[in-house]
């Protein structure tokens, strides 16, 4: 879990960025590692799950 890579994602997000945006980068960088900042599952299978 990328703990630290997502309170960065948090802490440097655009302040134009919607709610929905930012969910969706903190459900990334928290199914991230920090070390490598690759998620699984990635952006295109995150977007097609349900709820």
């Amino acid at each position: 879990m990328g703990v630290r890579l997502l309170n960065e994602v948090l802490d440097h997000a655009p302040a134009d960025w919607t709610q929905a945006e930012r969910l969706f980068i903190a459900v990334l960088a928290e199914k991230a590692r920090d070390t490598t900042r690759r998620a699984w599952p990635g952006r295109r299978r995150s977007c097609d799950a349900p709820g």
